[in-house]
């Protein structure tokens, strides 16, 4: 009988061993919160994923609903946590506006887990970075043509004053206006000597402007046809 007896408490206790729950595995992500960044920047992103109970699993990160425009490097990132992860973010010219970017984490015994920040881009101010002095060489229909201009912020929004452009001389000052969504330039016709004036359009980088123009006369005849690269 007491053999009986210990059998069963052995029994009742193996059973109830194998019923005992493991602690299931739980995480959270940190880090994530809204962010405004400008249309041509990037910007760092550090994600962290943070143990909070049982074993530890590999959990995956990966960022959806980015707009066109911007990219993420790494697109996804695992780790088993606690760990940190930093995404690169780059804009290149993406549409200003507010988005929903969401970051899924991923682990194989607690599926997917989505937390969602909202990203703002604005327009970016492209004309400070295009300040300084410049190497400027053109290719004219009249002949080749090198000079130093310098270029400087205007009071008007979007607007850099060249001075020297296409060596017209020292008291020369022409404005450029940049858009900064589109790398581009635009000329508007502005007068550089007695009865002779500019008008031209073309392209920026970070270091170099590349610009096509064109010298009119009074009655609007072109006389001159050049193009002009200037380099930092």
């Amino acid at each position: 009988m007491k053999k009986l007896l210990f059998f069963l408490v052995v029994l009742f206790v193996v059973a109830y061993s194998c019923k005992k729950k493991t602690t299931p595995f739980t995480f959270n992500v940190n880090n994530i919160a809204d962010m405004t960044i400008s249309s041509d920047t990037t910007v760092y992103f550090p994600v962290q994923v943070v143990l909070l109970t049982g074993a530890q699993e590999t959990v995956t990160l990966a960022i959806s609903g980015l707009p066109t425009g911007v990219t993420a490097v790494p697109s996804t990132a695992s780790g088993i946590p606690t760990f940190t992860t930093t995404f690169t973010l780059t804009c290149n010219h993406a549409i200003p506006g507010t988005y929903k970017i969401t970051v899924t984490a991923t682990s194989p015994s607690g599926g997917a887990k989505k937390y969602d920040f909202n990203m703002t881009v604005v327009q970016s101010n492209c004309v400070p970075r295009m300040t300084g002095s410049y190497s400027g060489t053109d290719a004219c229909t009249s002949g080749p043509y090198t000079y130093t201009a310098t270029a400087t912020s205007s009071s008007t929004s979007g607007v850099l004053i060249v001075n020297n452009f296409g060596s017209f001389g020292t008291s020369s000052n022409l404005n450029f206006t940049l858009h900064c969504g589109t790398d581009s330039i635009t000329v508007p016709k502005q007068n550089v000597w007695a009865n002779t004036w500019v008008r031209g359009h073309g392209s920026f980088t970070s270091n170099t402007m590349t610009v096509r123009y064109a010298l009119i006369d009074s009655l609007g005849t072109v006389t001159d046809s050049c193009t002009a690269v200037l380099t930092k």
